[in-house]
């Protein structure tokens, strides 16, 4: 699965360029406006080669899908992504690396996007 953004008022647009490159990709939620989850069939890595070469015009973003995590707008979600970062992906990072971290939340929340970049 990946992640796609664009412009909200042409993501028909870059559903349409995503579909040119990879035809069996589906749409499967809207995140948010011009935010799109998409089952790619893990054809992330070589998609994101061909766009680099060749950009799309409409698809702002695309990243891959590694990890889900269901949240519920509450405080516990940090502690959840908190665990969740530790679990999966802190071994990926030596302690010297930089990093940022782009958040968004579409939805009712006691906290927010600054709150997630903050996990560590």
């Amino acid at each position: 699965m990946l992640i796609l953004t664009a412009d909200s008022g042409f993501i028909d647009f870059a559903r349409d360029e995503l579909k040119q490159a990879v035809p069996e990709a589906q749409v499967l939620a809207e995140i948010g406006p011009g935010v799109r989850l998409v089952e790619d069939n893990g054809r992330f890595f070589s998609l994101a080669q061909r766009w680099q070469t060749q950009p799309p015009i409409f698809v702002r973003h695309i990243c891959p899908v590694q990890e889900s995590v269901p949240i519920t707008g509450n405080s516990i979600d940090l502690t959840r992504l908190t665990q969740t970062v530790t679990r999966q992906f802190l071994d990926l990072f030596e302690p010297d690396w930089t990093f940022s971290v782009q958040s968004r939340i579409f939805a009712e929340a006691v906290y927010k996007p600054f709150d997630l970049s903050l996990i560590h």
